[in-house]
């Protein structure tokens, strides 16, 4: 958008160009709203390289991806004798949130609470419901070598998908005779349909709405937001690993809780007259017992936790 405004006739036919092509119509398809109605934290992080440069960030010096993938890297995080995993679990079965205090299964609790999930709908979405995009990923495995070139590709006019992602290109697998590929769609979240919440949608009118449900737990010194769906912006991977890792190096906690997105029903009922499915297991209600035990002691070894939104709850 800057540089159609520039002078020089060169950096303008360049500008439109890209604004044209790129920008436009990828945007309608990505976000469901022209450039101008997109706010510029969203694309001011979109350079313009002129180059055959195919990585992802081309001016980082160090960039990659886990040798053995995400899943073993998140398996080795969470491999740790003070990190319990409870998986399918609604956060709002677990704890509950006054002005002053977070309960942790119905007993007051001291340490601290990592939460990565959209605090709308934590709340029930008795403000309103914040607006998110969402994803359709469609998987497609074909009888070839390699279908495109580089690991992504965005597919900005021709077609209704947004990007094909083809992963042996980023892996450097080799499978000969076979890939797979996978097309992007993007639509409107809508809370209560099992969909996941990928991009908030971010103008004046949401983030005042956010607000509101932040200063619901501005008060609460170990209730901490974080991420993308809770603080309610947009963070690339390098930038939310930063954020998660200046927390975990802060004051040392006593014992960290990091609870999940609540599964939130199409029609949310206050929590007071919501019919819990699901009760505090032993392990969990020990973490909580123990707690003041774990403050006096501290862990010996400081770790350094990078949450990732999850279903689980890692207490």
């Amino acid at each position: 958008m800057e540089l159609r405004q520039k002078n020089d006739p060169d950096l303008q036919e360049v500008a439109d160009y890209v604004y044209e092509n790129v920008f436009l119509y990828y945007t309608m398809k990505q976000w469901g709203q022209t450039p101008d109605q997109i706010d510029p934290s969203v694309t001011g992080r979109v350079p313009v390289f002129i180059g055959d440069d195919d990585r992802y960030f081309p001016q980082a010096p160090y960039q990659g991806m886990p040798e053995d993938g995400y899943t073993v890297l998140f398996e080795h995080m969470l491999d740790h004798d003070l990190i319990d995993v409870f998986v399918g679990v609604d956060a709002r079965d677990i704890f509950t949130l006054d002005e002053n205090n977070v309960s942790v299964c119905g007993k007051v609790y001291g340490g601290e609470i990592v939460y990565t999930g959209p605090l709308d709908e934590l709340f029930n979405l008795d403000l309103g419901a914040l607006p998110y995009r969402t994803l359709d990923m469609q998987f497609e495995t074909l009888e070839q070598d390699q279908f495109q070139p580089v690991g992504t590709v965005n597919y900005t006019t021709s077609e209704d998908f947004t990007r094909i992602t083809e992963f042996k290109n980023m892996t450097g697998q080799v499978v000969p005779g076979k890939t797979t590929i996978m097309k992007e769609f993007s639509h409107a979240y809508e809370p209560g349909s099992g969909q996941t919440p990928y991009y908030a949608i971010i103008d004046p009118e949401n983030r005042a709405l956010y607000e509101r449900y932040l200063e619901r737990v501005q008060n609460l010194t170990n209730f901490h937001p974080v991420g993308r769906l809770a603080e309610y912006r947009y963070y690339d991977m390098d930038a939310v690993t930063d954020s998660a890792l200046e927390l975990s190096d802060g004051p040392s906690p006593s014992r960290w809780v990091a609870a999940p997105m609540p599964a939130i029903s199409p029609e949310p009922s206050p929590s007071a007259q919501r019919t819990k499915s699901w009760s505090c297991p032993p392990g969990l209600v020990r973490c909580t017992d123990r707690m003041r035990l774990q403050a006096r002691r501290r862990s010996r070894r400081r770790l350094r936790s990078i949450f990732w939104r999850s279903y689980g709850l890692w207490a």
